[in-house]
């Protein structure tokens, strides 16, 4: 196979194009401020967070080469906007990506119809499975999981419930109240709705959930009949 990525959902090899070189697999930059104290030698470094490192978004540029007979119209369409991207040196993890800049198309050899070019991916620190991981039920309490990623990781939690209800993972609690039905927690976004996903419901949570690295448990107190747990494995 020749070497591709996927963007958008569409595999570059079906759209003609090639890759000729990947951007190298890097660890994104952590996010500090660095303070020059006069008559202290180095510098004083301040993190944005305590409980995890924050990490900045970075750019990777991926160089290709188009196949003869193949539309630049169709593809200058496609290598737009931001959506999921997939690289075939790291076949396994997705980034959420945008392209910004431009990009130019130069012809390789004269004559024929070969063109090269670069595409700046500008990526979001965190990588996801790829494909997605499956959701999971728990019915019980005290069901156990295994984080594969090298973060935490922030799950979107649906509970299917009433009442008063308690959340609890190794990374944090989550107190429910006055849930009629249920409730999503969506601790990626940060935002917790009804089950439409419509109505905000953030003043009937208090607290938080994440799953460390490695194993973790899920326990809740209350009338609970069911939590659909969509992981959001995650690394950098």
């Amino acid at each position: 196979m020749f070497p591709y990525f996927i963007w958008k959902g569409k595999n570059s090899v079906d759209m003609g194009v090639i890759v000729s070189e990947y951007p190298p697999i890097t660890r994104p930059k952590e996010r500090v401020t660095q303070k020059t104290v006069p008559g202290m030698a180095g510098n004083l470094t301040f993190v944005e967070s305590d409980a995890m490192p924050i990490y900045e978004s970075y750019l990777r540029t991926l160089y290709c080469y188009i196949r003869p007979g193949a539309d630049k119209e169709k593809i200058m369409a496609w290598l737009t906007g931001g959506g999921q991207a997939v690289f075939g040196n790291e076949p396994e993890r997705a980034y959420t990506a945008r392209i910004i800049n431009q990009i130019d198309f130069s012809k390789i050899v004269r004559g024929r119809d070969y063109y090269e070019f670069a595409i700046p991916f500008y990526c979001q620190p965190y990588k996801a499975q790829y494909p997605t991981e499956e959701t999971i039920t728990v019915t019980e309490s005290g069901a156990t999981f295994e984080n594969p990623g090298n973060i935490p990781s922030l799950p979107k939690l649906t509970v299917y419930g009433n009442g008063a209800i308690t959340v609890i993972t190794l990374g944090g609690t989550a107190a429910l109240t006055g849930i009629v039905g249920g409730i999503i927690l969506d601790w990626q976004a940060q935002e917790c709705t009804d089950l439409s996903g419509a109505v905000l419901q953030n003043s009937r949570v208090d607290g938080s959930n994440m799953f460390t690295v490695g194993t973790n448990t899920l326990t809740f107190l209350g009338t609970v009949s069911s939590i659909v747990v969509q992981p959001n494995w995650r690394w950098v």
